[in-house]
C-alpha cells in the first residue's frame, strides 16, 4: 500500500510540473520577464534617474518661479496689472498660462514615478538574476517540464533504484530553490511588478510625452511669442533681452536651457515603458513567490513519494531476515 501511495504521488507530482508549466504558459511569460526586465536593467540605471530626477528639481524651481515671481514680472515688462496680463495671457501665451498650474503637477508626478523606480532599483537587480546571473530565465520552464518528466518516469517504474533516484531528485529540486536564492528574488520580482503597474499603461505613457510636449511648448512660446511682447513694449531688441531675461528668471532659464537633454532622457524613459508594455502584461498576472514555494512543496512531496517504497521494502527485508534467524534458532 505504501509503495503505491509513493508510486501515485510521484507520477501526480511530475504531472502537475508538467501541466502547471503549460497552464501558467511559462514558456512565454519567462522571456517577456527577461525582455523587460533586461531591458530596464541596462536603460534605466541609478545614474538615468539621478539624472532624471536633476531633471525634474529644475523643472520644480522654474514652476515655483513662474508662480511666485515670473508672472507679475512679466506682467510688468509688459506694462500690465497681473489682472490685465492674466486675461492677456490666456489669449495670446496660452502655454504660458496653463504651464503655470502644469508644471508643479508634471514635476509632482515625474518626481513620484522616479521616487518609485529608485526605490525598485535592488528588486530589479534581483530578479534580473532569476534563477542566476549565469542562468538565463528562459532555461526555468525547461528545467521544470524536464523534472516533471523525469519525477513521473520515476513514479512509473517500479525498481528500488528508481525510489533512491526520486529522493535524490525531491532534494536536489529543494537544495536548487535554497540554493539560487528563489524565495527572496521571486518576492523582489513580485514587489517591483506591484509597484510599478501604475506605469504601466498607455494612458500613463501617453500622458508623460504630452507634458514633455507642453514643456517643449512652453520654451517655444517664452523664447519666441513672449520675448517678441516684451521687446515691443519695451522699444528693446529681442537679442538685448535674452541676457536681462536668464538673469532675472534664474530657474526658468536654467530649466529651459536644460530642456533639449531632459526631453531626450524622459522620452527614452517613456520609451522603455512603452516597448515593454506587453511584456509587463503578460507576466503581471504570475505570482513568482507562490510559485516558487509550489516548486519547493513539489520536492518535498518527491522525497516522501520516493522514500515510502524505501521504507516498505527496508521493513519487509527486517521481517524475512527475523523469520531465518528464528528458524535457524529453532532448528539448532
Amino acid at each position: 500500500m505504501q509503495r503505491r501511495i509513493g508510486t501515485v504521488t510521484l507520477v501526480i507530482v511530475g504531472v502537475a510540473l508538467i501541466a502547471g508549466t503549460l497552464a501558467f504558459q511559462m514558456f512565454s511569460r519567462a522571456p517577456a520577464f527577461e525582455r523587460m526586465t533586461n531591458d530596464f536593467a541596462k536603460n534605466v540605471t541609478p545614474a538615468t534617474v539621478a539624472a532624471l530626477r536633476a531633471d525634474v528639481a529644475k523643472l520644480q524651481a522654474a514652476g515655483t518661479e513662474l508662480q511666485t515671481t515670473g508672472i507679475p514680472a512679466l506682467a510688468r515688462l509688459l506694462k500690465m496689472t497681473p489682472a490685465q496680463f492674466a486675461a492677456f495671457a490666456q489669449q495670446q501665451f496660452p502655454t504660458l498660462a496653463a504651464s503655470v498650474q502644469q508644471i508643479p503637477q508634471t514635476a509632482a508626478g515625474f518626481d513620484k514615478q522616479l521616487g518609485v523606480i529608485a526605490a525598485q532599483d535592488a528588486h530589479l537587480r534581483s530578479a534580473v538574476a532569476i534563477p542566476a546571473k549565469s542562468i538565463s530565465t528562459t532555461a526555468v520552464p525547461w528545467l521544470i517540464l524536464a523534472a516533471g518528466v523525469v519525477i513521473a518516469g520515476l513514479g512509473m517504474a517500479r525498481a528500488r533504484i528508481t525510489s533512491m533516484v526520486a529522493v535524490a531528485v525531491g532534494a536536489l529540486v529543494i537544495i536548487g530553490v535554497f540554493a539560487f536564492s528563489l524565495p527572496s528574488k521571486t518576492s523582489d520580482a513580485d514587489a517591483l511588478n506591484k509597484a510599478m503597474k501604475p506605469y504601466f499603461n498607455q494612458q500613463q505613457i501617453d500622458a508623460s510625452s504630452r507634458s514633455i510636449t507642453s514643456l517643449n511648448a512652453l520654451s517655444d512660446e517664452l523664447g519666441g511669442k513672449v520675448l517678441n511682447a516684451i521687446s515691443a513694449a519695451q522699444h528693446v531688441p529681442v537679442s538685448q533681452l535674452i541676457g536681462p531675461f536668464a538673469s532675472q528668471f534664474p530657474a526658468l532659464a536654467s530649466a529651459l536651457t536644460s530642456l533639449p537633454q531632459a526631453t531626450d532622457r524622459a522620452n527614452a524613459l517613456a520609451a522603455t515603458f512603452e516597448r515593454n508594455l506587453a511584456n509587463y502584461n503578460k507576466v503581471a498576472p504570475f505570482h513568482f513567490e507562490s510559485a516558487t514555494w509550489v516548486l519547493l512543496a513539489a520536492g518535498l512531496l518527491v522525497m516522501i513519494g520516493g522514500a515510502l517504497p524505501l521504507l516498505v521494502s527496508d521493513e519487509k527485508d527486517s521481517s524475512e531476515h527475523g523469520q531465518r534467524w528464528f528458524r535457524r534458532a529453532a532448528a539448532a
